[in-house]
């Protein structure tokens, strides 16, 4: 059982967007720097493990993490306007496995599941006048499920050989809203909800297959090689065609 607890102070200057603050007096002399914010971020995780023998064990783990947002995300639109909305990244995981391992042969296989909730994104899109619009996310959750295997065999005292394998399933749980933003005036100017319920989470491969080995030819020389295997890596979504 573990767990930590921390605090993170955030502020914003602006060098480019505001007149600093010169102690003229003057009302139009708006102010570069920030209000001061402050995020509470905690986890805690719990895990057992078993053994059945000397070569066989099951274990379990389950934990929570609450995570402070990235700082692109306390602060809207390139400006110091504070995101009221903010929350914090929630992440629920759990995972069960079995392992098996003796002096020539180590394998292990689990399977996990994980659900990340309260997510931020940034996008954007150019409209039908060319215009380009800044899109922020918020409330995105994706499920993860999936199993993941490995093998480790001392074939001989100089051949080794291994395998991994990981096959998962990662989607979007439910549609997400929007905000959308002028790029040039930093304005607010719509709100959409973009339905992206059961779309595959992008940019990381699902599926995810590898052999390894090694041979020691000599006392001064070893042989490896690897090879990877990538697939359903899908693309991210475009914001304009999900409304």
């Amino acid at each position: 059982v573990a767990g930590t607890i921390s605090n993170t102070w955030n502020k914003r200057i602006d060098y480019m967007s505001y007149l600093a603050d010169y102690g003229s007096g003057d009302p139009s002399d708006a102010k570069n720097t920030s209000e001061t914010l402050s995020d509470i971020g905690y986890n805690g995780k719990i895990g057992a493990n078993y053994n059945l023998d000397e070569y066989n064990n099951i274990f379990f783990n389950a934990g929570y993490y609450s995570r402070v947002p990235n700082f692109r995300f306390m602060f809207l639109n390139y400006v110091n306007d504070v995101n009221k909305d903010r929350k914090n990244e929630k992440v629920y995981a759990a995972e069960i496995g079995y392992t098996f391992n003796n002096n020539f042969v180590k394998a292990s296989i689990n399977a996990y599941y994980t659900v990340w909730d309260d997510i931020s994104k940034l996008g954007g899109y150019r409209d039908t006048t060319g215009a380009y619009h800044n899109v922020y996310f918020f409330g995105l959750k994706e499920d993860h499920m999936g199993v993941e295997f490995s093998l480790d065999a001392q074939v001989t005292d100089k051949i080794n050989l291994g395998a991994i394998a990981s096959i998962g399933n990662w989607k979007y749980n439910d549609n997400v809203t929007v905000n959308i933003y002028d790029d040039d005036t930093h304005k607010l100017v719509g709100t959409e909800t973009l339905y992206t319920k059961d779309l595959k989470v992008y940019d990381q491969p699902q599926t995810q297959i590898g052999v390894f080995g090694r041979i020691q030819a000599t006392k001064q020389l070893d042989i490896g090689f690897e090879y990877n295997y990538y697939a359903d890596n899908y693309a991210m979504f475009t914001p304009e065609e999900r409304t």
